[in-house]
């Protein structure tokens, strides 16, 4: 199905070496230092949403760490063009990074990262970067975070709030686990050693809502005003939520919150398809959301009259990696425009057109 999308990821343009935009190769080597491997690090890629189960059902209730959900994972997709990425060697309790940005050649099959340098929140400021150097014959632990946003060296860590999603590798899973690589390099020319580090694939950290809403009888119109949508009732993100990376297997990257759930987020970007539906999908903190329902205000235009309409989403337990979908048809019912919802419950959520 055709969308049309309304805001896409920013994408900066990017300062490649003309060889490297030209062919998708990677760049050549540079001087190497004695005793050191250069690390190029490959294969960005990401599982967007956990699985369902063969009945369609989505794991609601509990994280699934069985080997029936890593062996049903949705394929990997490639991150977009400009996407940053931190690339994370450990070993013990040192941390070496360095920041990339993503380029995915003219066909889609493959995905190449380069060293860059990113601002705070994780946008390319410069393509004069070093490429991460290791010592050679080292056994480090290889993961990857994106977006490459300020990585606080203290406390590697940062802070999400409702709105953002972010990717990261994550031990929960064998398929998305940090990979345990000893750094040889491939001996060539005098340039020195170069080693190619493919990546285990990246998964969602945030919960994901999605949203469609749909044409009904009567109704030859629709649109999303500029105020767009509002979300309360979400957990409180206004000192940020903090995400660490030495979450251990069996820990979730960010914790279910019981407090306070007075967080509200404002979404203005949407997708629309071919046959005018709206498709509304964003990423929030992940919450236990039983005892205080989630409100979802949508402010659209029906047959060109300004309309506003009121979701509840209550017992509900929003977990990170799995997305939430809801399906409503705006019609007009004996002259009074009506959004029905189509049914859900605690286990069951409307799978949506990808």
């Amino acid at each position: 199905m055709k969308k049309t999308a309304i805001k896409l990821l920013a994408a900066p343009a990017l300062l490649l070496p003309a060889a490297c935009a030209d062919s998708g190769s990677l760049p050549s080597a540079t001087a190497v230092p004695e005793g050191m491997v250069e690390v190029r690090p490959a294969a960005a890629s990401v599982f967007d949403v956990l699985p369902r189960t063969a009945a369609g059902r989505a794991a609601t209730r509990a994280y699934d760490t069985s080997e029936e959900t890593n062996s049903k994972l949705q394929p990997p997709v490639f991150l977009p063009d400009g996407s940053t990425v931190w690339l994370i060697a450990r070993q013990g309790s040192s941390i070496e990074k360095n920041s990339y940005v993503v380029y995915n050649d003219a066909g889609g099959t493959s995905s190449y990262l380069y060293p860059c340098k990113t601002d705070d929140d994780g946008n390319v400021v410069s393509m004069d970067a070093a490429p991460l150097y290791l010592k050679s014959g080292e056994t480090y632990t290889f993961s990857a975070i994106s977006p490459a946003r300020k990585i606080d060296d203290n406390t590697p860590g940062f802070s999400i709030h409702n709105g953002e999603y972010f990717y990261a590798s994550d031990s929960r899973y064998a398929k998305t686990t940090p990979l345990d690589i000893t750094v040889g390099g491939t001996a060539g020319d005098d340039m020195g050693q170069v080693q190619v580090v493919t990546l285990n694939p990246m998964i969602n950290q945030t919960a994901q809502l999605k949203f469609m809403i749909m044409k009904g009888d009567g109704v030859h119109s629709l649109q999303i005003l500029s105020s767009g949508v509002e979300i309360s009732g979400l957990q409180d993100d206004s000192n940020g939520i903090s995400w660490h990376m030495s979450q251990t297997a069996g820990d979730e990257p960010v914790t279910l919150q019981h407090g306070s759930k007075t967080g509200m987020y404002r979404q203005y970007d949407y997708t629309t398809t071919d046959d005018g539906s709206f498709i509304v999908d964003v990423g929030v903190i992940p919450m236990f959301s039983v005892s205080k329902p989630l409100i979802v205000l949508f402010n659209m235009r029906v047959n060109d009259i300004p309309t506003t309409y009121e979701m509840m989403l209550n017992e509900k337990d929003f977990k990170a990696g799995y997305s939430y979908g809801y399906r409503g048809t705006v019609s007009i019912d004996n002259g009074v425009t009506v959004m029905s919802w189509q049914t859900v419950s605690w286990g069951y959520d409307i799978e949506l057109p990808q």
